[in-house]
């Protein structure tokens, strides 16, 4: 198992503390985007401790997103996975 349940309950208990909204899916994708782009600027300004960071909570938004929405993200993940195997590629 990539995530365990309790990892992700402890993501959310922490959100919850912290007044994050929890279960809006569409607030997440948002603030998905938001961490996306604190990642670019980390990343560009060489800043690998900040972008260790910004890709932790990539995941972590991911991760309560993907519970939000009752999606099982390990088992989509190995499904995406094995469908590139055999995916033509339209970009390179």
């Amino acid at each position: 198992m990539f995530f365990s349940k309790q990892l992700v309950a402890d993501t959310i208990a922490t959100r919850v503390k912290n007044g994050f909204r929890i279960g809006d899916v569409l607030h997440d994708l948002g603030r998905i985007q938001d961490e996306v782009k604190e990642a670019i600027e980390a990343y560009t300004s060489k800043d690998t401790a900040a972008f260790a960071d910004e890709l932790a909570d990539i995941l972590i938004f991911l991760l309560t997103t993907a519970d939000a929405a009752n999606v099982n993200l390990e088992k989509a993940i190995i499904a995406k996975v094995k469908r590139n195997t055999t995916r033509v590629w339209k970009h390179t």
